[in-house]
């Protein structure tokens, strides 16, 4: 009898070691696996899932993680601020929502894309102002400056500013807005293997009921406007009742600064209902040098529903074309209209180099040519 109880109790015995050891399995397997969707979804100890962000918002002097601007953009323990900081901390395929226009400060900051290709888009709700201020005031000290640097040498990346065709209410440049002498925007880009810009500027769309410039660009009273290899399309200014000029880009008369080098402006248009409707692609008014591979055809300015080709509108001023290289295409209209008896200067003696093959007239009757070694605008 008492072997049968010793049987029976180790039998007993050994079945609960073998539970134990089940359950103490299966505990051990729920802990994997919530270990693996913990690990994969990223679920914090409050249970609150905080996934990869894919989109940041900009909102009155902060960067956010979420549309509703509730949850700030930190790094090491403080608020992001800087829109280049953004760019350092945004992943490749990010997308910044501009709510507010963004105001650079006094000195220099640039922006470093690097291989990523970042997105930079107009928030539908921001309707009005720039989306960039470099705005150095009047009433500044004279060793004030700001300059805003987009450095994107890598071809393997890219940025986009688009203004995603919101009609923005503003006479001034629907993306970048310069102001004063020591205002300075800076963007050097590069060339994808296709040939393809990796720095653009699109679909910045401006309307104001009285004076519209600069679609993407504003450059006015001094400012310095320099720009490599960078594409500006589908960008528009609209006036419905006066002056619209400069699709693209507008430097106001006499005082600001205009370099291109190797950028395509295309599909650009200005619109109103006078004959001040100009420079669909870019008007310029002060000193502009181009150079490199320099395109800017098909832009267009609407006076009163009728179009007319528009590209290059020069008032009252020259440009250095000596730098420009093979296969460019620029169209040109000048303030000043030729006559059988006086040529218009386009380009002075020692700044032209011969480069009267990359241009033609948006105005017909008119041809562009090289004479006493400048390049002028004469009837054809």
């Amino acid at each position: 009898m008492k072997k049968r109880h010793k049987l029976f109790y180790r039998h007993r015995l050994a079945s609960s070691i073998f539970y134990l050891f089940s359950f103490a399995a299966l505990i051990c397997t729920v802990s994997i696996v919530y270990t693996s969707i913990t690990s994969s979804l990223n679920i914090s100890g409050e249970g609150i899932v905080d996934g990869p962000v894919n989109e940041y918002y900009y909102k009155s002097g902060y960067f956010y993680e979420d549309e509703a601007c509730t949850v700030k953009v930190t790094s090491n323990g403080s608020d992001v601020r800087k829109f280049s900081d953004m760019v350092n901390i945004a992943k490749d395929g990010n997308t910044i929502y501009m709510m507010s226009n963004y105001t650079v400060g006094v000195g220099t900051e640039e922006v470093t894309v690097g291989a990523k290709n970042i997105q930079v888009k107009r928030h539908p709700s921001f309707t009005s102002r720039s989306m960039f201020y470099i705005i150095v005031s009047s009433a500044a000290p004279s060793s004030e400056y700001k300059t805003f640097t987009i450095k994107a040498e890598n071809s393997s990346g890219s940025i986009v500013f688009d203004g995603q065709n919101i009609e923005v209410s503003t006479d001034e440049g629907g993306l970048f807005n310069l102001y004063g002498t020591n205002a300075t925007l800076n963007i050097i880009g590069s060339e994808k293997s296709n040939g393809e810009k990796n720095v653009k500027l699109i679909n910045s769309k401006i309307k104001n009921s009285s004076d519209s410039v600069g679609g993407a660009i504003e450059n006015y009273s001094g400012g310095t406007v320099d720009i490599t290899h960078c594409e500006l399309s589908g960008n528009s200014a609209i006036s419905s009742s006066s002056w619209a000029a400069g699709g693209a880009i507008y430097t106001t008369v006499n005082v600001a600064t205009l370099n291109l080098n190797s950028c395509t402006i295309r599909n650009n248009i200005t619109s109103g209902i006078n004959d001040r409707v100009q420079g669909g692609g870019v008007y310029n008014g002060k000193n502009m040098t181009i150079k490199g591979k320099m395109i800017i055809e098909n832009n267009k300015s609407i006076i009163n529903g009728v179009e007319k080709t528009d590209n290059l509108y020069l008032s009252y001023s020259t440009v250095d074309t000596s730098g420009l290289t093979s296969g460019s295409r620029i169209g040109i209209t000048t303030s000043t209209t030729p006559t059988s008896s006086s040529n218009v200067t386009i380009s002075p003696s020692g700044s032209a180099a011969s480069t009267a093959d990359y241009f033609f007239s948006d105005v017909s009757g008119y041809i562009v040519s090289l004479v006493n070694n400048a390049l002028v605008l004469k009837v054809g």
